[in-house]
This record gives structure tokens, C-alpha cells and sequence, in this order.
């Protein structure tokens, strides 16, 4: 599965205007983001080096940054893979931060 999302994110990083992928290296593919006003966020997709799973690392510099860039990793990266995924965490935290 780990290739799947390493493609995906790839693709979206291509396709995404303020995403930039970096040279994938050992920890996996980091993807910087623009978010404006000299401000960079980043996201990592990376393979679990003790489970059989993907992880996703997002942090920002801006206030809602995170929530923007994860919102944006779900609608081009793991939606489109949902069928394929378990998405039940992911799905929880957006439904809790859309309540506040």
C-alpha cells in the first residue's frame, strides 16, 4: 500500500499549485507547501518501520495550516484510495475539527 500512497502524493504534488515534492530519501517523500506570505509547511508519507503502515506527517507555520494541508491530503491523495485504506481515524478528526 505504501507504493500506492507514494504515487498518489507524488501525483498530487504535481498537480497541487502550492505543493513541491522533495527527492524521495530513507524517510520517505517530504512535500513542501507554500502557504503564503514566506510561510512553508510540509507533509511526509512515510512506511512504518514496525507495522504494515502508511504514515502521514503534516505541520505548518500558520494558524489552520495543518487542517489545510491534511484536508488536501485527503481530497488528492487518500480519497481517490479509500476502497483501499482504512480512513476511520482520519475521518474522526476532520468531522471533529469541522465542529469547531
Amino acid at each position: 500500500m505504501y507504493a500506492a500512497t507514494l504515487k498518489a502524493t507524488e501525483a498530487a504534488a504535481a498537480t497541487v499549485s502550492d505543493w513541491q515534492a522533495e527527492e524521495t530519501n530513507f524517510e520517505g517523500l517530504r512535500v513542501k507547501v507554500d502557504e503564503g506570505e514566506g510561510s512553508e509547511g510540509w507533509l511526509m508519507n512515510r512506511m512504518s518501520l514496525h507495522e504494515p503502515i502508511v504514515i502521514f506527517n503534516v505541520e505548518s507555520e500558520v494558524e489552520g495550516g495543518v487542517a489545510a494541508i491534511a484536508a488536501n491530503l485527503l481530497k488528492h491523495v487518500l480519497e481517490p484510495l479509500r476502497g483501499d485504506l482504512d480512513l476511520s481515524s482520519l475521518d474522526k478528526s476532520a468531522a471533529t475539527a469541522a465542529s469547531h
